[in-house]
């Protein structure tokens, strides 16, 4: 019996539905007394105007990928897509122009693939040539550095996407360059915090160090070129001496910091003892290049 009740409800509802929108309805005119039906409008509710939307305006993106030859990987899972980096590139402008259209922005990618710095610079003119103002540039950090200098004095900005190397940020930084990948110390102190918060305090670092190596020399005469350079000895015991004098290990970059400073153009050249350790070399390189000098000498002796 509920039921009933309240089936006749919903249909005595939808009566009553139904008998207010005839009513509210006006007829239109019918074609007999020769009024246009598209010309009556109902009279009363709610109108809606949808906005058009606005004008595309192009805006073009150059994508360099160099492509150079590297040994075979280990694993086949360090091989890397033939598409790696362009299929990202793709994607994203697929979903910038989604919403793009709403903004009135189109999107569009050309892509030009180089083997050699000079096919890159090539690439990247004629980009240049036919209105791509921002390129994407996945290339060494060489390849990169060259295409910024062609494009220092033009409308042009490259986002580096693939060049991990910390000189970028330092003494090769650009004005025209923005870093979309992190370097290396960046990623070293995103290592560095995550093993931190596991709690795991036992670590090994292994520190590149690139010097030119250099044998004893036989003789005890100095050439003017020699004498001008900052020359640091290193012990059996790896005490640091400069200029005749032992210097504190956390006074070496002050110190050669003060012997640039009197000579801008010195190099570094480490005579180092057979029987020092690699940790005072390692600390004499990394002071020198925090001062500055990154034209450093390493001569072993006793």
């Amino acid at each position: 019996m509920r039921e009933k009740l309240i089936r006749a409800k919903l249909f005595l509802g939808a009566a009553v539905l139904a008998a207010a929108v005839l009513i509210s309805t006006p007829l239109t005119a019918s074609a007999e007394d020769g009024s246009s039906p598209e010309k009556s409008r109902p009279v009363g509710g709610v109108e809606f105007k949808v906005p058009q939307s606005p004008e595309q305006m192009l805006l073009p993106i150059g994508y360099i990928r160099e492509m150079l030859d590297h040994p075979r990987p280990a694993s086949r899972l360090d091989v890397d897509p033939e598409d790696i980096g362009v299929a990202g590139a793709i994607m994203g402008v697929e979903e910038n122009n989604a919403g793009g259209r709403f903004t009135g922005h189109l999107y569009k990618l050309a892509v030009e693939t180089a083997s050699s710095p000079e096919k890159a610079l090539a690439a990247l003119e004629k980009l240049h040539e036919s209105g791509h103002n921002y390129i994407i540039v996945d290339a060494s950090a060489p390849t990169l550095l060259k295409l910024s200098d062609w494009a220092k004095d033009k409308d042009v900005l490259l986002f580096n996407v693939r060049a991990t190397d910390v000189s970028l940020r330092q003494e090769d930084c650009r004005a025209n360059i923005m870093h979309i990948v992190p370097d290396r110390y960046m990623l070293t102190d995103a290592l560095a915090q995550y093993l931190v918060a596991m709690g795991w305090e036992n670590w090994l670092i292994v520190h590149e160090v690139v010097v030119e190596v250099q044998r004893k020399p036989t003789s005890n005469v100095m050439s003017d070129t020699q004498s001008e350079n900052i020359s640091i000895q290193i012990a059996s015991d790896d005490q640091i001496w400069i200029k005749g004098r032992r210097v504190d290990p956390r006074s070496v970059r002050a110190n050669i910091s003060r012997l640039k400073a009197e000579n801008p153009k010195a190099a570094v050249i480490i005579k180092a003892n057979n029987k020092s350790t690699v940790s005072p070399v390692a600390k004499v390189i990394d002071s020198a290049r925090e001062a500055g000098i990154y034209n450093v000498s390493l001569s072993t002796g006793e």
